[in-house]
């Protein structure tokens, strides 16, 4: 379990909103002492990647990281969680990291658009990517047209994939 003091003062509207919405149990020992932690059996990736970046925005990089590893051992067959770990080590700059977490995501089964969306999102940030990374998200994103014809951010991706 990891356990965590909330700041007081200008940031503490934010920081519990981010945990409100990930559903993040969050209790108030003292007037000044918020406490907020993640049980072992709770497996969403949301809820670590919520704290994760709750940990960054307290300047808490060390924190943060433990809390995405922690979320890749609680969902190791999860794409959202490795998606989740690749935008992380983009950030941080560990780019082959990175695009390795994000071939992991997309060769999980996943029906899921969202993750496919954020994948392509990824992929679009990036100066420098792999033709095969985009050749996989698009791969993706077509899959998913079959099943969600009316979903109209997979054609939005898709285009400017193709930019």
């Amino acid at each position: 379990m990891l356990r965590l003091v909330l700041p007081k003062g200008p940031r503490e509207k934010a920081t519990l909103e981010l945990f409100a919405a990930a559903d993040l149990p969050v209790s108030r020992n003292s007037a000044v002492d918020y406490r907020a932690s993640i049980d072992a059996n709770y497996r969403d990736p949301k809820v670590y990647a919520s704290l994760a970046a709750v940990l960054e925005m307290l300047k808490e990089p060390e924190k943060a990281r433990q809390t995405i590893e922690e979320m890749i051992a609680a969902n190791p067959g999860s794409g959202i969680a490795h998606l989740m770990r690749a935008r992380s080590r983009m950030e941080s700059g560990e780019l082959s990291e990175a695009a390795s977490d994000l071939r992991k995501a997309l060769e999980l089964p996943s029906g899921d658009p969202d993750l496919h969306l954020a994948a392509a999102e990824l992929i679009q940030s990036r100066e420098q990517v792999d033709p095969a990374d985009i050749e996989r998200v698009r791969a993706g994103l077509e899959r998913l047209l079959e099943s969600h014809a009316v979903d109209t951010r997979l054609y939005y991706r898709l285009a400017l994939l193709d930019r």
